[in-house]
């Protein structure tokens, strides 16, 4: 145990372990080692970059060729990359892709489309027109206002939501609860035919109390309608 126990001291420094093996151990070959590997390491990466660029630039000939080294040679990724000279990290994301589709297409770019509203086709004599048949016509629904816009003006094609829109923030219209009223309701008029009318029945035998039903014809006609309608906002 003691000759183990002195042997394993004298390995302990590197000077020692060099004397007990010469030549194991050479300074300078280490340096050309390292630099070797550093030299290596440069070069990958200089490859890397230069088959950098963004991912819409490639080829769909290069795309097509991706795949079909992925199915019919089946590399890898990477050497498929390397191959058809695209980014690694780039054709890693394109074999993911490809392999996570169930249609197994070829992962093609995207398209820069801007999305958004669609222009409205709608212009100022349209707004005048629907102002004003919504002044005629308080309690029109959207199709109603479609259906004169359509008939007013040729070739015009709408939907609901467009024309909902439009009323909405073009026209600055809201749809809210109305409460109608009959415009000869309380007039002089119509009060005095009230008047008129009782009068004349006043001196019968009829107990307008028991056995009368009086029905306001005008209110009558005006529950009938819709309870809700357009206005402008804020009024």
């Amino acid at each position: 145990m003691e000759d183990d126990a002195d042997e394993l001291e004298s390995l302990v420094t590197l000077s020692c372990y060099e004397q007990r093996n010469p030549g194991t151990f050479d300074p300078a070959k280490r340096r050309r080692r390292i630099k070797g590997k550093a030299a290596a390491t440069e070069d990958v990466e200089k490859s890397v970059n230069a088959t950098k660029r963004p991912s819409n630039s490639y080829t769909d000939k290069q795309r097509h060729l991706f795949i079909w080294l992925l199915e019919e040679r089946l590399v890898s990724a990477a050497a498929a990359a390397r191959e058809v000279g695209v980014n690694i990290r780039t054709g890693q994301s394109w074999a993911k892709a490809y392999r996570d589709d169930p249609e197994k297409k070829v992962p093609m770019p995207k398209t820069d489309k801007k999305r958004g509203p669609k222009p409205t086709l709608l212009a100022t004599e349209h707004k005048s027109h629907v102002i004003n048949y919504i002044d005629e016509n308080a309690t029109a629904t959207v199709s109603d206002v479609m259906d004169s816009l359509t008939n007013a003006f040729m070739d015009l094609k709408l939907t609901k939501s467009s024309v909902q829109q439009f009323m909405t923030n073009e026209c600055n219209l809201s749809f809210k609860r109305v409460q109608l009223h009959a415009v000869k309701r309380n007039s002089p008029e119509t009060i005095q035919q009230r008047y008129d009318w009782a009068m004349k029945y006043q001196g019968t035998t009829m107990d307008f109390l028991t056995n009368c039903v009086f029905i306001d014809e005008s209110a009558f006609h005006i529950n009938l309608k819709r309870n809700y309608g357009w206005a402008p906002k804020g009024k």
